[in-house]
């Protein structure tokens, strides 16, 4: 269903941008038109220039949204980088505890920081970060399944790289569970 609202949204996307070519083709063609049928040399140079004025502010109003855009989305990710870090070293720590000589962490400090992490989800993260996470909540319950459990932490950390802005298109299924499990 995701996927067919993504189709029917592009679909949109595209004919709404063919509308608004042709309407600009036909503003344009009407200005020359008229711009043609006029005798005086310093009109057609007024309407030149007007012209010209116009399309640099159009030009400046778009850039600076598509840069407040960039900046904001910055900020996001700015925020996002130590919660998601956060959350990896606890996972690492639950992961690499007995291997690194290192006690494994309580079950009260667990659940805190994962109680942190939902908390600030809620507030910073993706909806694809949510829907892995509970998903990954879900699936971590069942000791009997634990491959199940870190097919779920896949998808979670797939997420998050996504929701960073990482580019995940390559990485097969389980590259990021290969990562740091070998055995």
């Amino acid at each position: 269903m995701n996927n067919n609202s993504n189709i029917k949204g592009a679909l949109l996307g595209i004919a709404l941008l063919f509308l608004l070519g042709f309407g600009a083709y036909l503003f344009i063609a009407g200005i020359i038109n008229k711009l043609n049928s006029v005798q005086s040399d310093l009109i057609k140079t007024l309407v030149t220039a007007m012209a010209a004025v116009i399309i640099a502010v159009i030009t400046l109003v778009i850039g600076k949204l598509l840069e407040q855009q960039a900046k904001i989305r910055q900020e996001l990710r700015d925020k996002k980088i130590p919660i998601y870090e956060r959350q990896l070293s606890t996972i690492f720590r639950i992961l690499f505890a007995e291997k690194l000589g290192q006690p494994t962490p309580l079950q009260e400090e667990i659940l805190s920081a994962f109680s942190d992490f939902t908390r600030e989800l809620i507030i910073w993260g993706s909806s694809d970060v949510i829907i892995a996470w509970q998903h990954f909540r879900t699936q971590a319950v069942d000791p009997a399944d634990p491959m199940n459990s870190l097919l779920a932490m896949e998808v979670v950390l797939r997420a998050i790289r996504k929701d960073l802005g990482n580019n995940i298109s390559k990485l097969e299924s389980g590259a990021l569970i290969r990562l740091f499990i070998n055995n």
